[in-house]
């Protein structure tokens, strides 16, 4: 699936863009400081598309098969509680939906590395650091 069609079809819920919200401001704002969505435009589909525009462009292509192929790697029930953020210098931010999932799918973390270096390549992801929502936490 090509990343243009994994935008459109991302879910424009209000779950959604919590979500997008809270990831934009635990994550985005700390690595990703040039990056800006408009008010009207936070949505899930909006922030990713917004993301890998900042990323480096070979980062940009890695990303975005990452993004696209999420619930293949991890599959649909750890999709819908984590989503990835960023790829810095080789690795894969993911944020998930409250500290509990981070550490649960932090113990599954080498089977999904080999599945996301299959994807990309070795070389292109080293490691996956998984951050639980701090907002979620305060909430």
């Amino acid at each position: 699936m090509e990343y243009e069609n994994f935008v459109e079809e991302l879910v424009e819920s209000k779950q959604a863009y919590q979500f997008a919200e809270r990831v934009y401001n635990d994550y985005a704002k700390m690595h990703y400081p040039k990056l800006r969505i408009p008010v009207e435009q936070k949505t899930i589909g909006n922030f990713l598309a917004a993301l890998i525009e900042a990323l480096p462009r070979d980062a940009r292509a890695i990303f975005a098969d990452i993004a696209v192929n999420w619930a293949e790697l991890v599959g649909e029930v750890n999709a819908r509680e984590s989503h990835p953020v960023g790829l810095v210098n080789k690795i894969l931010e993911v944020e998930t939906n409250d500290a509990q999932y981070a550490k649960a799918l932090d113990m599954w973390r080498d089977a999904i590395l080999e599945k996301v270096q299959n994807l990309v390549g070795r070389e292109n992801v080293v490691d996956i650091k998984f951050h639980g929502s701090n907002a979620a936490a305060g909430s």
